[in-house]
C-alpha cells in the first residue's frame, strides 16, 4: 500500500524532496512512516540543500525559544478598564463615606442612610474585587515565560558566541583558502610549463625526424594531461563553501532573535501593567481603610436615635455591610499588589532579555559583514589565481609558438643536435 501525504498523493522520487522540504519548513505534518519514506528517495546532497534552506534554518532558530502564548490576545485595554472600574468603585465608596460623615449629626435616620450607602458600596467593592481577579488574564503565561527567561537568554548567548566564533573560524579559513589556492595555482602553472616544454621537445623531435624522441615526449604529454588535480580543487571548494554554513548560522540566529524579541516584548508589557495594578492596589487599600472606619460610624445613629425603631437596626446592618466592603476592598487591594509584583518581575525580565536580543542582533550584523568581506577575499584570491594561470598559459603558448617559428626558419643542416640518448638539445 502506497504511503501518501494530503495534497501530494503517494510519496515517490519525484515529490519526496518537495514534501520533505515543506515538512522541514513546518508547512506540512508528517508521521514517522511518511518521513522515513521521503528520506528513502533523498540523496545526501538533497539533505544538505534542505538542511541549509533559509526558511528551514529560520524555522529551526525560531523553535529554539518557546513563544507559545507570548502574543497579545487582543485585550490590550483590559488593564485600563480594570483600573477604571477600581477607581470608579473606590470613588463611589469615598463619596458615600464622606456623605455619611458629613450628615452624621444632621439627621435622625442616619442609620438608614448608612445602610443605603453601604449597599451601594458593596456593589462597587464587589466590582473592584471581580476586576482584580480578572486583571491581566495573560499573567500566568507571562510568569511562565519569566521563569524560562534565564534559559532563553542562555540560548541567545550561545548563538551570539557561536557567531563570534564563526568569525574566528573565517580568519582560519581565509588563510587556508589562500594556501590551498596557492598550491593549486602553482601545481597548474607547473603542469602548464611542463606541458610547453614537452610540446617543444615533441615539435623539435618531429622536425629532426626523431620518431623515438617524439613518441617519448608525446607519451609524457599524455601522462601529464591525465594529472588529477581534483583533490586540490575539492579541498579549495570545500573551504569556500564553508561560507554557506556561516550564512546559515546567521539565518538561524535571526530566527532565535525573532522569537526572543517576541517573548521580550510580551514580558515588557508587565512594566506598564504593574503600574496600573499598583495604582489600583493603593485605591482599593485606601477604600478598605475608609470602609473600616465607617464600620463604627455607621452604628453611631443607634445611640442617639434609640427611640427610632428602624434607625438602630439599619445602622447595625450598615456596619456589617461596611465590614464586608472593607474585606472585599482589602482582598482586591492585596490581589492587585501581588499581581503588580509579578507584573514588575516580568517587566524586568523582559528588559533583561532585550539586552540579550540586542547583543545577538548586533553580532548578526557584524558576522554578516565579516562573511561578505571573507567572500570578497576569496574572490580576490580566485581572481589572482586565474590571472596567474592565464599568464602561465600565455607564456607557454608564446614559448611553443616561438620554438615552432625557430624550427621552421632553420636550414636542414642547422637543426638542433641530439644528445647521446637521441633527445633534441633545446637549450645549449
Amino acid at each position: 500500500m502506497a504511503i501518501t501525504v494530503d495534497g501530494y498523493g503517494p510519496i515517490h522520487k519525484g515529490n519526496a524532496k518537495e514534501i520533505y522540504l515543506a515538512y522541514s519548513r513546518g508547512e506540512v505534518d508528517l508521521n514517522k512512516a511518511q518521513e522515513t519514506k521521503c528520506k528513502q528517495f533523498l540523496s545526501p546532497e538533497d539533505i544538505d540543500q534542505i538542511t541549509y534552506d533559509e526558511e528551514v534554518k529560520a524555522k529551526n532558530g525560531e523553535s529554539k525559544i518557546n513563544t507559545e502564548n507570548a502574543q497579545d490576545n487582543g485585550n490590550g485595554t483590559e488593564a485600563g478598564a480594570t483600573t477604571g472600574a477600581a477607581v470608579g468603585a473606590t470613588g463611589t465608596i469615598a463619596a458615600v463615606v464622606i456623605g455619611i460623615l458629613g450628615g452624621a449629626k444632621a439627621s435622625k435616620i442616619n442609620g438608614i442612610i448608612a445602610l443605603v450607602a453601604a449597599i451601594a458600596a458593596v456593589v462597587g467593592s464587589a466590582a473592584a474585587l471581580t476586576m482584580s481577579f480578572l486583571f491581566d488574564n495573560q499573567l500566568k503565561d507571562r510568569m511562565t515565560h519569566q521563569q524560562n527567561a534565564a534559559n532563553d537568554n542562555q540560548t541567545m548567548d550561545g548563538y551570539t558566541n557561536g557567531l563570534a566564533g564563526s568569525m574566528e573560524m573565517m580568519n582560519e579559513d581565509t588563510e587556508l583558502y589562500k594556501e590551498q589556492s596557492a598550491t593549486l595555482t602553482q601545481t597548474v602553472n607547473e603542469q602548464t610549463s611542463r606541458g610547453a616544454e614537452l610540446q617543444m621537445q615533441y615539435d623539435t623531435a618531429m622536425a629532426m625526424g626523431d620518431k623515438a624522441g617524439a613518441d617519448k615526449a608525446k607519451a609524457e604529454m599524455q601522462k601529464l594531461s591525465e594529472a588529477d588535480n581534483s583533490k586540490l580543487e575539492e579541498d579549495l571548494k570545500a573551504t569556500g563553501e564553508g561560507l554557506d554554513e556561516y550564512r546559515a548560522m546567521n539565518v538561524e540566529s535571526a530566527g532565535v532573535a525573532k522569537s526572543g524579541q517576541t517573548v521580550s516584548d510580551f514580558l515588557k508589557e508587565g512594566t506598564g501593567k504593574a503600574k496600573l495594578a499598583n495604582t489600583s492596589a493603593g485605591l482599593c487599600m485606601g477604600a478598605a481603610l475608609l470602609a473600616g472606619i465607617t464600620v463604627a460610624i455607621a452604628a453611631i445613629p443607634k445611640i442617639w436615635a434609640a427611640f427610632v425603631p428602624v434607625d438602630g437596626p439599619a445602622g447595625i446592618s450598615a456596619s456589617i455591610l461596611w465590614g464586608t466592603v472593607a474585606a472585599m476592598m482589602g482582598t482586591a487591594g492585596t490581589t492587585y499588589l501581588n499581581k503588580g509584583k509579578e507584573e514588575s518581575q516580568c517587566g524586568d525580565a523582559g528588559d533583561e532579555m532585550q539586552t540579550h536580543v540586542s547583543q545577538l542582533n548586533d553580532m548578526m550584523e557584524q558576522q554578516t559583514q565579516y562573511t561578505e568581506d571573507t567572500a570578497a577575499t576569496y574572490q580576490e584570491t580566485d581572481d589572482a589565481s586565474a590571472e596567474s594561470q592565464a599568464e602561465a598559459g600565455k607564456q607557454a603558448t608564446g614559448a611553443t609558438a616561438a620554438n615552432k617559428e625557430k624550427l621552421g626558419s632553420q636550414p636542414a643542416d642547422d637543426k638542433p643536435e641530439k644528445d647521446k640518448k637521441g633527445t633534441p638539445v633545446l637549450f645549449a
